[in-house]
């Protein structure tokens, strides 16, 4: 018989009496429940013909150090890969600094093999690693971790990863408190995420409390006035005028003539017109993609700033009625001077990389020469230059940003025309 039904002479049971229903008063308020679980980038063709112009407050309980935390070996910032390191609390490094090298990876023991080795596969590893960020971001990711590994042997923090939530609030307190900007505070949390990310780590950086520590440090931040001034055309050749006082040869002349005409009328970063020294190969224009003709300067950038993964952008550079800032003049004068040896364009007489310490710091002799205070005249006064020549000509903002290759709107601080 089945389960469900009911055995013959079996007594009903009697239905278990209602739960009485509780009436809230009126006016009360339910409590809440409380959880203790814890560009596209354009081809250029043509280029603006520049000619002279005029110039509230809550506390937010932090865990405690090293509470719930996976430990792990101190961090590897170096080639090759470390393969058999196993996770373990580590200790405080003895001077708070990171072994120097590359944005390497941590790799589990269990990839270990000898043919992997034998192979150079974690050199490879890192290899690949270190190409997917620009030497400057490198460098900068880098110092980041310096600077955090300096801060937690200063305080007694235990040095372990993933870094726990608190050390990263206290480290950007920290930083508050010594005064660092908002974009710093930003740029070292990036490094400390990057890090954890290619590590494969939980990162604590990501963590709604470090975002608004963050943000708090832009709302309470001075604003920084830009105090760069621009180098409009009237300037740029009387700082061409001054450059055979200033230089040791004819060859340099023609070197840093090129250089800062190209700087304007191409709307140029200093990274892609000088190079880092140990460094294979940057944005900074190569042996072959400078081609002028009679009318007309061509400038293929093989990569910049804002064009990481190398698609490329063709600058045209025309001729220009002043003959002495003229870019064709002067690259077709530099060309015919410069050895056909490959590697960076803009080339010393010994074949050795215009570096951007000596452009800025001609630069600087080049207004010491006319007389001029240089502090508010950088290697980026040419950018701001064309920018703000090219707007008082009454040229269209888009055609602005387009010719500066700009992918945001930040464009519009190079604009510095007057009311």
């Amino acid at each position: 018989m089945s389960a469900r039904k009911r055995v013959a002479g079996q007594a009903r049971q009697p239905a278990p009496a209602k739960r009485a229903t509780r009436l809230r008063p009126t006016g009360a308020v339910r409590q809440p429940v409380v959880s203790t679980s814890p560009v596209v980038r354009p081809t250029l063709r043509r280029a603006p013909q520049l000619t002279s112009v005029q110039p509230h407050v809550m506390a937010t309980q932090l865990p405690a150090v090293g509470s719930n935390v996976v430990t792990m070996a101190p961090p590897v910032f170096t080639v090759p890969v470390h393969l058999s390191q196993p996770a373990s609390q580590s200790e405080d490094p003895p001077d708070g600094s990171l072994q120097e090298g590359s944005t390497a990876c941590i790799i589990g023991a269990s990839s270990h093999t000898s043919k992997v080795l034998e192979g150079g596969l974690p050199a490879q590893v890192n290899q690949l690693i270190r190409a997917s960020v620009a030497p400057s971001t490198h460098s900068t990711y880098a110092n980041s971790l310096q600077s955090f590994a300096q801060f937690r042997l200063q305080f007694h923090l235990d040095y372990i990863w993933p870094a726990p939530l608190d050390h990263l609030a206290y480290y950007l307190a920290f930083l508050s408190k010594e005064g660092r900007s908002h974009a710093t505070a930003h740029c070292y949390m990036s490094g400390i995420s990057f890090y954890h990310k290619i590590n494969d780590m939980d990162d604590n950086t990501q963590k709604f409390v470090i975002r608004k520590m963050l943000e708090g440090m832009r709302r309470l931040g001075q604003k920084h006035k830009d105090t760069r001034l621009p180098i409009t055309y009237d300037l740029l050749v009387r700082i061409l005028q001054v450059l055979p006082v200033i230089t040791r040869s004819q060859y340099e002349v023609k070197l840093f003539s090129v250089a800062f005409s190209l700087a304007y009328f191409g709307f140029m970063r200093v990274g892609e017109l000088t190079s880092t020294l140990g460094e294979q190969l940057g944005h900074a224009l190569q042996y072959g993609e400078v081609v002028a003709s009679d009318s007309v300067v061509w400038v293929r950038l093989h990569s910049s700033k804002t064009d990481q993964q190398g698609l490329g952008t063709t600058i045209a550079l025309p001729r220009q009625v002043n003959n002495l800032a003229c870019p064709v003049r002067l690259v077709q004068g530099f060309n015919a001077v410069r050895s056909d040896k490959p590697g960076p364009y803009l080339c010393h007489f010994d074949s050795s990389p215009l570096t951007r310490y000596q452009f800025s710091s001609i630069l600087r002799k080049a207004f010491q020469g006319l007389g001029m205070a240089a502090f508010h005249y950088t290697s980026h006064s040419f950018r701001i230059g064309a920018a703000t020549t090219a707007a008082m000509q009454g040229m269209a903002d888009d055609e602005i940003q387009v010719l500066g290759r700009w992918v945001s709107t930040s464009y519009l601080r190079y604009i510095r025309v007057p009311p």
